[in-house]
């Protein structure tokens, strides 16, 4: 369980350095121009008409478990759509067989929310949310209401995202609702937050986690976006008539006493000159470690570029029409995240009108547009809900778009490159058996060049919609994998090798913990000390210590050091030796010496003998207040920083103790101030 305290460890940062600035250019580094194919007739994949042209979420999902992404259309008013990949380029309807046709049909979620190794079905939308069950016969079962979906289904809910936000290893869930009919009056409701209780049921604890404020979501994923190693939430809201909710950032500070992650709301840079927001991709698109975002909005969108502490640097990202899902992908492979954007045209009506925006990624931070014709990702009636994979398997990123009133394309990826490629499914240690919330980096060679990638296993974003989890990294001519290295949900780091060309099982490794105090010679703990645990490959995980001195890193097996990062006023040591982990957890204690300034002195009696047993108050005027015993030589000593303050002596039973009812101002150095006990 972690610590209420916000936490700083798990900085995938740390391993790469850099930052590249955003401008949009007109010419693409890359010699290949992307090169997509509109196959879905072909594939099986049938326009349906929707009464509604707001049904547009589109998610990836491989229900069967046979390693071919699935595809599940909502489709609002029409009979939903399961279609089962048959692994030969075509798609099977299977709906009605597998009992998901009805639901809503907004927005959907995948995720195996029971923990039992099959992926379920949030289904979203007009009034009504369905969770279904994956029976793992091909088959699923509505269970919104024995899971604990009971909170009031009022408004219409816009998106949906799956997470274990408490680190408890099951995943938890968050619906956004769009807005409440009250005739005249539009309004934006409050999101519903579900903490999982895990076994199968959920309990919704919306207001205790701080995430009780409204706003008309389109889209909030669950995604770590200061790489601190757990989920955060984003939620990235529409304007409708007389509202105008913000955008907003829930940072995840950790679960309180009662296990309750605890949420805060923060300004920091990502949604800047976001009014209308519709959809969010998520991707690192200039290989600096961290996850940026970008965000469709009318007219042009947001690019927001992380700063790696936690704020971002917003640009505009020229566009055209009505923005909405966005998905970022790797769309030749050379090793950099493209963006391929939706539109409607400004009135949001039938035919659409408005073509989707592809961007390429320049390589260099920069972007250029409007290839969309010649990369052949012009969609029919525009595009709402967009969502990316690999559904063929061969090594390159496919595109689903879900139009206006039911229009569906499936864009093949037929790019002709000798750019090289892998792809990786994780497989988690069960509940959470595709790894959520994981964050996979890669180090790639070619020669002397060296770049790093960074993805996060996550199913939100793209308007209502849910991307495939397995992460396919392009490589462009680099032909050796250095590294591969994954920060599971939880915290634990692991290493694996792989090789070019190839799709890998990364297999989660159950992890165990070192953990101890960090305490003073005195044996009183001390909070925040750094403490990073290194094993003999250079992979190091940093956590802090909390209010009880208490720190705790998960681990693989394997042969560790322990250090504690000294500070301004204290010197930390843990003892300079090796720690085995075997298949069990293990206690490392540091000691933690002050090395700053002390206020200390004696207690004695009119005859100038020490008297033990007397407290000491020491105290500021900013709350800071300390109070030692006596030692048997009638000694105290406080630990203090630069500043003024009272020392009172308190009197018992047997004396009555005075220190002189003076200010002690403490500078640089150590300070002695005596005090007087006198028998009563």
């Amino acid at each position: 369980m972690r610590h209420s305290q916000r936490k700083n460890s798990f900085r995938i940062k740390s391993w790469i350095a850099g930052c590249v600035l955003l401008s949009v250019i007109s010419s693409p580094v890359s010699a290949t121009l992307p090169s997509y194919t509109e196959v879905s007739a072909a594939a099986g994949i049938n326009a349906q008409v929707e009464t509604n042209g707001m049904a547009a979420g589109i998610g990836w999902i491989d229900y069967d478990n046979d390693g071919w992404q699935d595809l599940y259309i909502p489709a609002g008013s029409a009979p939903n759509r399961l279609y089962r990949n048959n692994g030969d380029g075509t798609f099977t309807d299977v709906a009605a067989a597998a009992g998901v046709t009805g639901g809503g049909g907004l927005a959907v979620s995948a995720g195996d929310y029971d923990g039992d190794g099959f992926d379920d079905l949030l289904v979203v939308g007009f009034g009504t949310n369905t969770l279904f069950r994956n029976k793992g016969d091909g088959t699923f079962e509505n269970v919104s209401t024995a899971a604990g979906l009971t909170h009031s289904q009022a408004g219409q809910a816009g998106a949906a995202s799956f997470g274990d936000v408490d680190g408890d290893g099951d995943l938890d869930l968050f619906i956004g609702k769009w807005f409440i009919q009250t005739s005249p009056v539009v309004t934006c409701p409050i999101p519903v937050f579900y903490l999982n209780n895990g076994n199968g049921t959920f309990t919704d604890k919306t207001i205790e986690a701080g995430l009780a404020d409204a706003g008309c979501t389109f889209d909030n994923p669950m995604t770590d976006y200061d790489g601190d190693g757990d989920l955060d939430i984003l939620e990235v809201n529409d304007t409708l008539v007389g509202t105008f909710p913000q955008p907003k950032v829930y940072r995840n500070d950790g679960v309180n006493g009662q296990g309750v992650p605890q949420f805060t709301a923060v300004e920091i840079g990502l949604f800047d000159g976001l009014f209308t927001g519709m959809g969010i991709a998520v991707g690192d698109y200039n290989n600096d470690g961290d996850l940026d975002y970008s965000m469709p909005q009318f007219g042009d969108g947001i690019l927001s570029a992380n700063n790696g502490d936690g704020t971002f640097t917003a640009s505009s990202l020229p566009g055209n029409g009505k923005g909405w899902g966005a998905t970022f992908l790797d769309a030749d492979n050379d090793g950099y995240l493209d963006l391929y954007r939706g539109n409607t045209n400004a009135g949001f009506s039938p035919p659409g009108g408005q073509p989707n925006v592809f961007y390429e990624n320049n390589g260099d931070g920069t972007f250029t547009r409007d290839l969309l014709q010649q990369a052949g990702l012009e969609s029919i009636d525009a595009g709402l809900g967009i969502a990316a994979a690999d559904y063929d398997n061969d090594g390159d990123m496919d595109v689903v778009v879900h139009g206006q009133y039911g229009a569906v394309n499936l864009f093949r990826n037929d790019t002709v490159t000798s750019n090289n490629w892998v792809e990786f499914n994780l497989v988690g240690l069960n509940p959470n058996h595709r790894g959520l919330g994981a964050r996979v980096a890669i180090v790639t060679t070619n020669g002397t060049d060296t770049r790093t990638q960074v993805r996060e296993v996550g199913v939100g974003g793209g308007h209502g919609s849910s991307k495939a989890m397995p992460l396919l990294f392009g490589l462009g001519d680099h032909d050796q994998i250095t590294s591969v290295n994954v920060v599971w949900p939880g915290g634990c780091r692991q290493v694996y090798t792989a090789g070019i060309n190839q799709i890998k099982n990364l297999n989660e490794k159950a992890c165990h913990t070192i953990s101890g105090t960090v305490a003073k010679p005195n044996g009183a703990p001390v909070q925040g000390i750094r403490i990073q645990v290194a094993d003999n490959f250079g992979l190091s995980t940093y956590v802090r210590s909390d209010a009880n001195g208490f720190y705790s890193a998960l681990v693989p097996n394997g042969t560790y050091i322990v250090f504690g990062s000294s500070t301004a006023e204290y010197s930390v040591s843990c003892g300079f030796i090796f720690v085995g982990v075997n298949g069990e957890d293990i206690t490392k204690n540091c000691t933690a010496t002050w090395t700053g300034p002390t206020l200390s002195g004696t207690v004695s009696d009119p005859n100038g003998q020490p008297v033990s047993g007397i407290a000491v108050q020491v105290a500021d005027n900013f709350g800071f207040s300390e109070t030692p015993f006596t030692d048997q030589n009638g000694f105290y000593s406080v630990d203090v920083t630069a500043g003024t303050y009272i020392v009172f002596g308190n009197s018992n039973s047997t004396y009555d103790v005075s220190c002189g009812f003076i200010f002690v101002t403490v500078d640089t150095e150590s300070v002695t101030k005596n005090c007087t006990a006198t028998p009563k």
